[in-house]
């Protein structure tokens, strides 16, 4: 009879320890660092050659120049640019050969050069900036050499579009504003007014 107590008891045990329903066990996924995604900063160089028209005492002249710098996620540009006019010579008569004046007239200006730009260049870039420097009008004559400097400050509009990979042509067109010139042959209003250019950028895009 006891025996028989002890295997009753034993199947009750191991029908209750069966009857036991284990929980399965979630386990967190590890946690991550949240990713952060940094935009890579494009940078690009260039070159641009250009021909500025604009009156110079009254007259259409075309200036000789050059634009270059840093181009920064096609929205912002950077750099230097300088231009000059042709050189000039001229010939006062006195009676005599040796008497005679030889003068050559020599203009340039130049400075920092930034702005802003929207489009992609592909469909076309319109940038709006600014020239901000100085200038110098030159007298080189027989007897004495001079030069007189001034201010220059111009804001310029410009299209681009694509010709190749690396080649880009700008039109634009801006206005000169001139300051504190103080020569013989140039006045401010000479050399101040509407300009008009053209040139052929080439760089990496």
């Amino acid at each position: 009879m006891q025996k028989l107590l002890i295997f009753i008891l034993t199947l009750g045990m191991a029908a209750n320890a069966s009857a036991v329903v284990k929980k399965p066990i979630h386990r967190q996924p590890p946690i991550r660092p949240q990713e952060i995604r940094v935009e890579k900063t494009h940078i690009g160089l260039y070159v641009t050659p250009v021909l500025k028209i604009g009156e110079v005492r009254d007259e259409v002249r075309g200036l000789i120049g050059v634009r270059g710098g840093l181009e920064i996620n096609h929205s912002l540009y950077v750099g230097l640019a300088g231009y000059g006019l042709p050189e000039e010579h001229q010939t006062r008569h006195w009676g005599c050969d040796e008497c005679n004046d030889d003068i050559e007239w020599e203009l340039g200006y130049g400075g920092l050069e930034f702005g802003v730009m929207a489009g992609t260049p592909r469909t076309g870039l319109l940038s709006m900036g600014v020239l901000i420097g100085g200038g110098g009008v030159r007298e080189d004559r027989r007897y004495f050499d001079r030069t007189e400097g001034f201010f220059v400050l111009e804001p310029q509009l410009d299209l681009s579009v694509s010709l190749a990979h690396n080649v880009r042509l700008s039109v634009g067109g801006g206005y000169r504003f001139i300051d504190d010139l103080h020569s013989l042959r140039y006045t401010e209003d000479d050399l101040q007014g509407p300009t008009f250019n053209v040139g052929v950028a080439v760089g990496i895009f």
